[in-house]
Parts: structure tokens; C-alpha cells; sequence
């Protein structure tokens, strides 16, 4: 450790009195190498308490520092660190990594900062690599008295005798320059991936794509039956841009080192000392790729709403939604709906604004005295947002045989209609803060929300032909194509498409949970139109006519209860798309909307009983959510009970 020590303070010129700066761990070689230098070579050690900011309790700063990337990074962040981190004449940076973005930025500082290459067995560096200045290299320069050469590996050998008397053969894949004295690391001979007969270095492949993305990620590799090792990239992101990633991967890699998986995860795997840990990183990945295969689709089912439920999930109303001008009123009608859930049932909450947003919730709740078991079942999540319609942007879960599948279909805004990459992401963010646990089913190929798709779960699902064919969804997808499609991933049996019906004002193309509802003891509820001057009247007559025509999958007749249609509810000159449809079915009861029109209000509730015998049937006024051209359900997403 002395010999190394001097050995350093040689290189770099530092002598007696010089100050250097303790911020490493002294369980680990670089803390405990700080001491040693101090001690060896008379420096005045600065110790602070090891952080990601070790620079913010300093006035002065040090002649001499070693870090890890991480702190660099942290320390560039901040105006006043960033001057110390400038100010500082040897910078050594070791333990991790540089990526590309942050050498850049190193490049630019005016005194000498350095990459170190060491091993444990040599308890500290033994070659130097400068970032910036005129000396900026690719190569490391092994320090006075250290020697380098290549085994038939082209693993790097080292013999240094002033810190460890046996040659050393590493692990690490070189390159030596043609001068035979200076040396370049291409990756750890363990992180070769053997894929399809070709040998592709992690490390390489990394360096690669280290320019074009912005976010944390590894590439490691998973066991493929075709290609032996496939090539398995992992990255951080609050957001899917699993398909963004992919395809700067084309764009960038040549073809064999393409990764075959691309998974989003919480968070990239380190080591004490900011490393990649590239074993814990494989092991996630083979993980992720095994949850995949171990799914059992064919015991899976859609369950019907009215089966026992583990959660509802609200996404809330925002000042930066478009229900800005009547936010307060929207917020009261959220209120109303979190009440009756969260009395209950397990409540999620999906806000940008979680704070302020359980003060709002927790306090009408002990206003209206609903209880602390409302307040206990309610969970915030801090999740950014466009809009507010969980029902389309909402998991749909498949569950059976002990599993639950969580469906992630793309959401689009309706089409491309609105903004929806924020609502898009819901999801794969809720899974991997564990709010909703099962397993991850991207399907973000194709474009399903809830709102268009009814079950019986029993294998058959309702749609409209007119909401799943329309324009921006699955084109250039046939109907039969859209089907098959539908019955794979929902383990349908039987798809039932209703072909009439879209209500005046409905931005969704007809969804089918603004018409028609399924229910116990294959009952069918329906709105109807009496009025032949309505302009809605011929559609919905046409879809009377035709759900008269459907049978069971035993081939019976549906039982039939027609729903009343609310009388025409304006917002200005527009109407809205006001249904007594949109019904929730929760755990002991059904939340159905109501238009402040006491007589259909009325017979709406008796319909809804007529189904649901064994429910709580509770009116929620929705005036304020049809100006968003929505209703209850469309607020809503259940998330059903797993089975045993």
C-alpha cells in the first residue's frame, strides 16, 4: 500500500502539505488508499462524511481528490461545487464507468482530472488515463514500474512487483497500443456474450450506445434457446420508451449486437461503489424473461366487473388538465367517487400532486365521516398525467390458476384525438413501484382500452365495430385480424360486436361502456331512445334490434333490461354524452351516474337493482364529468381479486 501510494503521489506531483480530500467509505480500498497517501506522503487530509455531494461542506478546495462518477456527476450539478470541482489540480475518478456525456463536460476544466485502472489485487491503480488537456487519451498509461501484456485470451496481464510480487492476469479484455507500453479495456472477459456463434463484448456495445441515450442502462445477457446468450439491454425510465430504445439500437448497433430484450426497471443494479453489478443485472434479466415465459395464458381469463375486486384506481383532475375551469367542481365529484370506493375497497390514486392531494381526499373524508377505514385503503401514487380517464389508460387484468396478468395495451388519446403519452406510461410506472403486482404483459403494439371491451368472464367479450375500426386505432388491421387478436391476448372464446350506437358528443368512438353493460345470469343492460326525433334514436334502435338477435354460448336468448336515456344535457351549444351505462360495479355495491333528473335518475337505479339484486346501488351526480365528454366508469378501472 506505501509503495502504491508513492507511486501516485510521484505521478501526479503532489508534495508534503498538499491537501487531498477523504470522501470515500473506509471499508473500501479507496478510503483506506486516502489514508495511506496522507500518511506516506505527508498530504493533509480533508475527511468527509462519504456522500454523493462530498464537495458541499468545503470552502476550499483540496490540491488532490479521488471520486466516483456518481460524485463527480452530483458535484456538477451544483454551482458552488462545481467551482471547487474545477479548482481541485489532481482529479482522479475511479470505480465506475464515465459515460460519454459526463467526459465531455471534463474535458473543459482546467486542471488535470485522470481515469484510474486498478484491481483489488494491486489494492489500488496502477495506470492513469487523462480526460482532458492536450494529454487527453483513450489509452492508459500504466505508472513507473508497472508493465502490460495480452494472454492468448486478450485478457490484460500486469506485473507491477512494487505492490504485488505475482504476475497478474486479469479478467479484463485489452487492447495494447502499438507502442506495447500503453493499453485501452474493451470489457471483462466474463461479460462476453456468446450470441449466434459471434463473441460480443458488453462493455463494447455500451460505449456505443452511451451517445445516444439519456437514460441509466446495462447491457447484459439472457439464455436463448436459438442463439445460446442473447444480447439483453436494461434501462431506467419513468416512462415506456421501450420502442424509442429499440429503435436507436437498429440505428446505432451493428446487427448481431442489437439487443433481442429491452426491459424498463426501477433501477439499475450498483455496486458499494457505484459499479455496474453485472451479476445482480443478469439475474434481473433472466427474471424478467422467465416471468414472461412461466405465464400459463391458457388458465387466464377477463373477469366480469362484478367479481371480487382487490382495488379501484382514480386517476385525479389537475390544473394542467382540460378540467382547469371547473376543477373545484370536478374535484367534488372525485371526492364523491373516492368515498364510496375507499368505504369499501383498496383505493389508488394516481396524481402529480400527491400531497396535496391526499390533504384534499383525507379531509372531505373525515368531513362526510366515512370512516378510517376509508382513509387507511387509500393509496397516493406521484405519477405525472395528461388527463384522467383510468378506465382507457388502466391495466386490464387477466387472473386464474394463481396468476394475474397485467395487460399494458397502448393508449393513444381515442385515436390520436388528445395528448397521451404521460397517461400511457401509468402503468409500467404503477408496476414497478409495486402499487399493482402481478406480471407485466407489454402489449403497447396495439391500441385497447377498457372502455371498449366488456366481459362476461366466462371467455366472450363485447365490443362495437364502430370504436375499434375507427381511424388511429389498429389500421391497417381487418376486423377478422382485430378478432384474433382480442381473443389470443384476452383468452376470449368468442368476440360479440355490437355495430350500432355512438352517443352525440362521445369522443371515443362509441365505447361500449357508454350503451351496453353486461351482467350476472347473462343479462344485458342497454340504453334506449323513445324519442324518434333524438338524433341518436336510429342508432340505438338499430342496436336494440340487434342485441334481440345475440345468444349465449349455450344459444339462448340474452335477458334484456333497457336503461332509460337521459333527457339532452347541453354544455353552451354542445351536447353532451350523458348515459345511465356508465355505471361502476364495485364490492357490495354499483355506482351509477346521475343528471339531476330525479324520474330517469329513478328508474335508472331500478334497472341497475333489477341486475345487481345483491348490491348497494348509489347515485353519484356526474353533470360536471360529461363536460369532458366522459361519465362514472370512464374515471375508473378495477383491479380484480387474483384467484386461487
Amino acid at each position: 500500500m506505501e509503495a502504491s501510494a508513492r507511486i501516485t503521489c510521484s505521478f501526479l506531483g503532489l508534495h508534503e502539505g498538499d491537501t487531498a480530500l477523504l470522501c470515500m467509505p473506509l471499508d473500501y480500498i479507496a478510503g483506506k488508499m486516502m489514508v495511506v497517501r496522507a500518511l506516506t506522503c505527508g498530504l493533509r487530509l480533508i475527511a468527509e462524511e462519504p456522500s454523493g455531494h462530498p464537495l458541499k461542506g468545503l470552502d476550499t478546495a483540496p490540491t488532490f481528490a479521488a471520486m466516483v462518477p456518481l460524485q463527480v456527476y452530483n458535484s456538477l450539478q451544483d454551482e458552488k461545487e462545481a467551482r471547487q470541482l474545477r479548482s481541485i489540480k489532481q482529479l482522479i475518478i475511479g470505480g465506475g464507468a464515465i459515460d460519454a456525456a459526463l467526459e465531455s463536460q471534463l474535458k473543459t476544466f482546467p486542471n488535470a482530472v485522470w481515469s484510474t485502472y486498478g484491481m483489488t489485487e494491486t489494492l489500488s491503480h496502477i495506470a492513469l488515463r487523462r480526460l482532458n488537456g492536450k494529454e487527453a487519451s483513450h489509452w492508459y498509461t500504466p505508472l513507473e514500474g508497472v508493465t502490460v501484456s495480452l494472454n492468448a485470451d486478450h485478457c490484460l496481464v500486469v506485473d507491477a512487483p512494487a505492490v504485488c510480487k505475482a504476475r497478474l492476469v486479469t479478467n479484463d479484455i485489452a487492447e495494447l497500443h502499438p507502442d506495447r507500453h500503453q493499453f485501452r479495456i474493451l470489457g471483462r472477459k466474463d461479460n462476453v456474450i456468446c450470441s449466434g456463434g459471434k463473441k460480443i463484448q458488453a462493455e463494447e456495445v455500451e460505449r456505443q450506445l452511451l451517445p445516444k441515450l439519456d437514460v441509466p442502462f446495462i447491457v447484459t445477457k439472457c439464455r436463448d434457446p436459438r442463439l445460446g446468450e442473447a444480447v439483453t439491454l436494461l434501462y431506467e425510465a419513468t416512462a415506456d420508451t421501450t420502442a424509442t430504445i429499440a429503435d436507436i439500437c437498429r440505428a446505432t448497433l451493428q446487427p448481431h449486437w442489437i439487443p433481442r430484450n429491452i426491459f424498463a426497471v426501477d433501477h439499475i443494479p450498483l455496486t458499494g461503489t457505484c459499479k455496474p453489478a453485472r451479476a445482480e443485472a443478469e439475474k434481473m434479466a433472466q427474471q424478467l424473461i422467465m416471468e414472461k415465459k412461466e405465464l400459463k395464458h391458457d388458465t387466464l381469463r377477463l373477469p366480469a366487473e362484478w367479481e371480487k375486486q382487490r382495488a379501484v384506481q382514480l386517476t385525479w383532475p389537475h390544473a394542467d388538465t382540460d378540467w382547469a375551469p371547473i376543477l373545484d367542481d370536478i374535484t367534488q365529484t372525485y371526492i364523491d367517487m373516492a368515498a364510496e370506493i375507499a368505504k369499501r375497497e383498496k383505493l389508488i390514486v394516481v396524481t402529480p400532486h400527491p400531497d396535496a392531494t391526499r390533504d384534499t381526499i383525507e379531509q372531505a373524508f373525515r368531513q362526510r365521516n366515512v370512516g378510517e377505514k376509508a382513509i387507511e385503503n387509500l393509496r397516493i401514487v406521484d405519477i405525472d398525467t395528461d388527463d384522467t380517464w383510468a378506465r382507457d389508460h388502466g391495466f386490464i387484468t387477466l387472473t386464474g390458476d394463481g396468476q394475474t396478468a397485467l395487460l399494458d395495451f397502448r393508449f393513444n388519446g381515442w385515436g390520436g384525438k388528445f395528448e397521451a403519452e404521460k397517461d400511457n406510461a401509468i402503468n409500467r410506472q404503477l408496476h414497478r413501484k409495486g402499487v399493482i403486482r402481478g406480471t407485466y404483459v407489454d402489449y403497447n403494439d396495439f391500441v385497447l382500452e377498457g372502455g371498449s371491451i366488456e366481459s362476461d368472464g366466462e371467455g366472450t367479450v363485447f365490443t362495437t365495430s364502430c370504436c375499434l375500426l375507427a381511424p388511429g386505432r389498429n389500421q391497417p388491421m381487418t376486423q377478422d385480424e382485430i378478432e384474433e387478436t382480442l381473443k389470443r391476448r384476452l383468452n376470449a372464446r368468442r368476440i360479440v360486436w355490437i355495430d350500432y350506437g355512438n352517443l352525440i358528443g362521445d369522443d371515443t368512438d362509441g365505447h361500449i361502456d357508454t350503451l351496453v353493460r353486461v351482467a350476472p345470469a347473462d343479462t344485458l343492460l342497454y340504453v334506449g331512445c323513445d324519442d324518434e326525433d333524438d338524433p341518436q334514436y336510429r342508432e340505438l334502435h338499430k342496436m336494440e334490434e340487434q342485441l334481440r338477435t345475440l345468444r349465449t354460448k349455450t344459444g339462448r336468448c340474452y335477458r334484456l333490461l333497457r336503461l332509460p336515456m337521459p333527457r339532452p344535457i347541453y354544455h353552451g351549444d354542445e351536447r353532451l354524452p350523458a348515459t345511465y351505462a356508465n355505471f361502476l360495479v364495485i364490492n357490495g355495491a354499483v355506482l351509477y351516474p346521475t343528471y339531476a333528473q330525479p324520474d330517469l335518475d329513478e328508474e335508472a337505479a331500478q334497472t341497475i337493482a333489477d341486475a345487481f339484486p345483491d348490491h348497494e346501488i348509489v347515485g353519484i351526480d356526474c353533470r360536471s364529468i360529461i363536460i369532458q365528454h366522459g361519465s362514472l366508469h370512464c374515471c375508473t378501472m378495477q383491479i380484480p381479486l387474483r384467484e386461487a
